[in-house]
């Protein structure tokens, strides 16, 4: 897991990089380390339920309603698919409506990590297309 997905800051990449982390107190030491293992799990795990979830709700829909959610997806989302795939018609973008989905929460999940310092703005907790409560 390490060598695939290890991100440090200063050292690069992988279980090298993880090393060097775990060794250097200015760094954070072995926490650091602790921590960046358990978002690559985190990360793993999410993947594995929203694929589940696709499996059991998108295997039981028929062909109509497949179409029909792809159509949703190319209106309401346009601005975020690339281009050549904005063009598609429904009925080809079937197979990648799992692939759709999972950009678009990724997308919203960075969004909604995004903080601002300024007084007024949205925190990470405050989904970005929603007023504060």
């Amino acid at each position: 897991m390490l060598e695939n997905g290890y991100e440090s800051a200063v050292y690069g990449t992988g279980y090298v990089a993880a090393l060097l982390d775990a060794n250097d107190p200015a760094e954070g030491g072995i926490q650091t380390v602790l921590i960046g293992l358990t978002e690559l799990i985190n990360e793993i795990e999410r993947q594995k339920y929203i694929r589940a979830v696709f499996a059991w709700y998108l295997h039981c829909c028929n062909w109509y309603l497949l179409c029909e959610i792809a159509r949703v997806l190319l209106e309401d989302y346009r601005a975020l698919i690339p281009e050549r795939l904005g063009k598609c018609a429904p009925v080809q973008l079937v197979d990648e409506i799992p692939s759709l989905i999972s950009m678009f929460i990724s997308g919203d999940s960075v969004l909604q990590q995004i903080t601002f310092s300024s007084e007024g703005s949205r925190t990470a907790e405050t989904p970005l297309n929603r007023e504060p409560l």
